[in-house]
């Protein structure tokens, strides 16, 4: 029997089940930029729009926050960022009641690490301010 058939039939679907940590995330990463949007529900294109748009105002937010720490627009653009933020990823959350228990476990996993990574990144950033602000200003 040749390879290709060995192949087929030992992988019927031809996706690779384990492949080096790289590969993986990239062919992962192509696969999701690949999906087609165009039968998503109204709900969602409207949450994608304000979650892109809310990714442009955080940038602003951390531009014009050295400037401006203090003022009533900058808490009203952060309390509009968190609430678009969390519109968004309750849309999204109803999907995890139809996976499979083992894929609802890894998609809430991501989710998780995600978020932890989230909260390393902020206080990465506080750190660094923090270090620019007190010591390197000496």
């Amino acid at each position: 029997m040749s390879n290709e058939i060995q192949g087929a039939i030992d992988n019927p679907t031809g996706i690779e089940r384990r492949r080096p940590f790289w590969s993986s995330s990239l062919a992962a990463l192509k696969y999701a930029g690949a999906i087609p949007r165009d039968r998503l529900r109204k709900a969602d294109k409207i949450s994608q729009v304000l979650v892109f748009c809310c990714g442009l105002f955080s940038l602003a937010f951390i531009v014009c926050t050295a400037f401006i720490w203090n003022s009533l627009p900058m808490l009203g653009l952060d309390l509009v960022i968190v609430a678009v933020t969390l519109f968004f990823i309750m849309q999204r959350l109803g999907i995890l009641i139809t996976l499979s228990p083992r894929q609802a476990a890894l998609v809430w996993d991501m989710f998780v690490a995600i978020f932890v990574l989230g909260v390393l990144v902020c206080a990465n950033a506080l750190a660094l301010i923090y270090y620019m602000t007190h010591i390197a200003a000496r």
